[in-house]
């Protein structure tokens, strides 16, 4: 099983900027993918 620990500050972006590299981050964590580097 893999783990991704998500900062407050990425969750936060992330509901602000849907092009966001947050807003990619957990849409990929939300869907069960890895997200990219």
């Amino acid at each position: 099983m893999n783990r991704v620990v998500l900062d407050t500050n990425v969750l936060v972006s992330s509901a602000y900027d849907e092009l966001s590299a947050s807003w990619k981050i957990v849409g990929a964590c939300m869907r069960g993918e890895r997200p990219e580097a």
